[in-house]
């Protein structure tokens, strides 16, 4: 009798390496099509460093006695 365990790890790793498949021809559909895709970064992203606002830079240090 054959074991069962060989072939749903098996299906396990064919569901997995659909779900990847799937997931970068997504990506590199949307890239092609020039897109606001996941391979692409808009100018209104929060994710882009020039639109992220920074906060302001806090010094710590000992509090001098004056």
């Amino acid at each position: 009798m054959f074991p069962w365990q060989p072939i749903f790890a098996f299906l396990i790793v064919l569901a997995a390496a659909l779900w990847m498949a799937s997931r970068v021809l997504k990506t590199v559909r949307s890239a092609s099509r020039g897109g606001q895709g996941q391979a692409s970064n808009c100018g209104s992203c929060q994710h882009n460093p020039e639109v992220t606002k920074a906060a302001p830079l806090v010094q710590l240090g000992k509090k001098s006695d004056k």
